[in-house]
């Protein structure tokens, strides 16, 4: 399962490369920073005992556009 899901974001990734929506420097390691974050998320989740997920969106968002203000 964690192949086909590396896949299908390597996949996805390489589209928002040729997009320009990614810049190429880093390409090899976003799939694995994507999967950090959401394996980050559901820690908290655990952590926090909190129900449900985080906004998808939201989660798109920082990936893209990071944390800053």
């Amino acid at each position: 399962m964690k192949k086909e899901l590396f896949a299908r974001m390597d996949k996805l990734i390489r589209r928002g490369i040729k997009l320009k929506a990614l810049r190429p420097e880093l390409a090899d390691y976003y799939a694995y920073l994507l999967m950090g974050i959401l394996r980050s998320i559901r820690l908290y989740n655990v952590d926090h005992n909190v129900e449900g997920f985080m906004p998808l969106d939201d989660v798109v968002r920082f990936f893209m556009e990071g944390a800053g203000a």
